[in-house]
């Protein structure tokens, strides 16, 4: 016989998504823009909750909706030797869906946790002083976190020892800082060839996988640095 349990579950969701974006261009090399946008995800299943011996893992998540807001400019400047572009955002997210691992065990599901905001600056800077030479360099900047502590889902039940995400904590997989650059320059060396050499250094500031930084599901990851060389 089948000693596995079943369930019936049944998720509906409606949500009609707004967006406003204005312009201005106030000359021929500068743009400037602001956008308010809405964001919607439907909600779904989670299938560990059909394992059998009480895993205490919800059957279902909800959906989750957001606004964004931006402020960004583009830029082109000295003839088009260098491109500048940026924008500062701020997003407010109700109802975030997060996977997380039961408290009691290793299976992963997806719940809801509360509030969430993030607040960002991202920049880009591209030069061209000479024919062939081109350097580019971005970074951004986030702040991405709980505003209001994790609620428990229905059918959870937590032990005293456990511990859900509380307000303030970041938001797991995305550092506060990330940056990168290239340097790259290219030239004729006869007939139809070209020869190059590129530089690139990429910069992840650190994260965690989960809210929970002290359970043993969570894995750290160190701030780290990439550094690549080409020649061609």
């Amino acid at each position: 016989p089948n000693d596995n349990p079943s369930f019936s579950v049944t998720n509906e969701a409606t949500k009609t998504t707004l967006r406003f974006n204005a312009s201005y261009q106030a000359t021929p090399d500068i743009l400037v823009y602001a956008t308010a946008a809405q964001g919607f995800r439907i909600g779904g299943t989670n299938d560990n909750a059909i394992n059998p011996g009480n895993v205490d893992i919800p059957a279902s998540f909800g959906p989750d909706s957001l606004w964004s807001y931006e402020l960004g400019w583009k830029t082109r400047l000295f003839h088009n030797m260098i491109t500048l572009n940026g924008a500062a955002y701020a997003i407010r997210w109700s109802d975030i869906q997060v996977g997380d691992f039961s408290p009691s065990s290793p299976f992963p599901y997806v719940q809801n946790a509360g509030k969430a905001s993030i607040d960002g600056i991202e920049v880009e800077l591209d030069i061209r002083p000479v024919a062939g030479l081109a350097i580019f360099a971005s970074g951004s900047y986030q702040d991405a976190r709980l505003t209001e502590d994790f609620p428990v889902p229905d059918g959870v039940i937590l032990d005293p020892n456990d511990e859900l995400g509380k307000k303030d904590d970041r938001i797991p997989n995305v550092p506060k800082f990330q940056f990168g650059g290239s340097v790259e320059y290219r030239w004729p060396v006869g007939g139809n060839l070209t020869a190059a050499l590129r530089g690139d250094l990429t910069y992840r500031g650190k994260t965690d996988s989960l809210f929970r930084t002290g359970n043993g599901f969570n894995v750290h990851l160190a701030p780290y640095t990439l550094a690549d060389l080409q020649a061609s």
